[in-house]
């Protein structure tokens, strides 16, 4: 796989989580958009219908977007996600004046832990969630809430052990994509060092064999004249030395021999 399918991968895989989420909210918030317009009192009703039918198109555009939106800002725009989910909610808190619906907010802390892998990010959608519930709380003087601030301390310390697993989650991902990455690398140097070589080698025995066929060629020129027996050992030995073993045995030995060389010029 060369670098740029390696990356367009990359890409997709993190495309896999931004584009999920904004598709559940576009679902969930036209979904409420329909119960806020049929159940919901007169007087505020159309305040949370407009405010999740603007949450749900917000979402189904940046779900039909996100393989246009640079990979660094994912865990920004699912931050933007999770914050209109939180204004949703404490919306329906303060005008409900209903304790109940706290249970809403427990729901976003814990969803935040479990999709943001940004530790800035998980605090301040969290924090987000603590400050509008409290504002809320004090000014309504709302019922139960020592039993809602306790169930929201243990939403919050939930959202943080699953913030805990996604954060080494993405972390683990990363570092086995950097070692595919160097693994992949190392293969294509290999198979480029390994072609090399035997380009080299392939000219090197080019080179060697057409003056040696001009050698064996005035061997035996000489060999067909009159010799006395010292002079036929001595065409034999450097006949033998002509064959085609002993041209191999040279270019190995050079190979062997000379790796600076080739390693100068990488091969």
């Amino acid at each position: 796989m060369n670098r740029h399918g390696l990356k367009k991968q990359n890409d997709n895989e993190k495309l896999d989580l931004l584009r999920p989420v904004a598709y559940f909210f576009a679902f969930l918030y036209f979904f409420l958009t329909l119960t806020h317009f049929f159940l919901l009192q007169e007087t505020f009703k159309w305040i949370l219908f407009t405010s999740a039918l603007l949450t749900a198109t917000i979402s189904l555009f940046i779900g039909l977007k996100a393989s246009n939106i640079p990979s660094p800002r994912h865990s920004l725009i699912i931050l933007l996600l999770m914050l209109m989910a939180s204004s949703n909610s404490l919306l329906h808190l303060w005008f409900s004046e209903a304790p109940e619906q706290t249970t809403n907010i427990f729901v976003t802390i814990i969803a935040t832990g479990i999709v943001l892998s940004n530790r800035n990010h998980w605090a301040a959608s969290v924090l987000f969630n603590w400050i509008g519930w409290i504002t809320i709380t004090m000014t309504l003087e709302m019922a139960l809430t020592q039993h809602f601030f306790f169930a929201m301390a243990m939403s919050t310390l939930l959202s943080w052990f699953a913030h805990l697993a996604r954060k080494k989650l993405v972390e683990k991902q990363l570092e086995l994509e950097q070692e595919r990455d160097i693994a992949i690398q190392h293969e294509q140097e290999a198979k480029a060092t390994t072609e090399a070589k035997s380009a080299f080698l392939a000219n090197m025995s080019h080179e060697i064999r057409t003056p040696m066929n001009g050698v064996i060629g005035m061997i035996e020129l000489v060999s067909n004249s009159t010799l006395d027996e010292e002079q036929q050992d001595f065409v034999a030995t450097a006949r033998f030395c002509c064959n085609s073993k002993a041209k191999c045995r040279v270019t190995h030995d050079y190979h062997q021999r000379h790796p600076r060389f080739l390693k100068d010029r990488g091969w």
